[in-house]
């Protein structure tokens, strides 16, 4: 069985179809998140305020899940079209850096979580038996198949949702 102790995710206890759900509404919480703090005084700083210097700011969490879920979009592609793939790494930590996540609109970075959330969706959404059972080779390196992608995607999302909740919370 596969679970995160920190936010309780069990990849198993989601049906494969119900991934694409799963993940739009996952990112519109997000976005929903983000957009409420929009409108009220200093609540764009509050997005962008880190609690620690190393813990991520809700805005930082949202651009990483953007970012997870245009990969994940491209790893599925790859696998379901390769024999087998092996995925490089997404270097998560550099992206956040590079990609100066921090500095980013946070209404824009709202709305790039959710479309980011349905162009995997509507690939996965599509899916045949054959292909939902497709096998590929995860950073790690971990084989598992597209099923386990899938569940991994809105995983990432569900964990960075209450990742953002907890941040917001500290920072205010």
């Amino acid at each position: 069985m596969t679970s995160c102790a920190q936010c309780h995710f069990v990849h198993e206890d989601l049906p494969a179809d119900e991934a694409p759900g799963a993940l739009r509404h996952g990112a519109r919480e997000i976005r929903e998140r983000l957009g409420t703090l929009l409108d009220e005084p200093g609540g764009v700083e509050l997005l962008r305020t880190r609690p620690e210097a190393e813990t991520w700011s809700a805005i930082e969490y949202a651009g990483h899940v953007r970012d997870v879920l245009l990969v994940q979009h491209g790893r599925l592609y790859q696998a379901l079209v390769e024999h087998l793939p092996v995925f490089a790494p997404m270097h998560h930590e550099e992206r956040v850096i590079l990609g100066a996540y921090n500095d980013e609109d946070p209404a824009t970075t709202a709305t790039e979580v959710t479309i980011a959330a349905d162009l995997l969706a509507r690939v996965l959404s599509r899916l045949n038996i054959s292909e939902w059972s497709r096998r590929c080779i995860y950073p790690g390196p971990t084989e598992v198949d597209v099923v386990w992608l899938a569940r991994d995607s809105v995983h990432e999302v569900v964990h960075h949702l209450l990742d953002i909740d907890d941040v917001l919370a500290r920072v205010r």
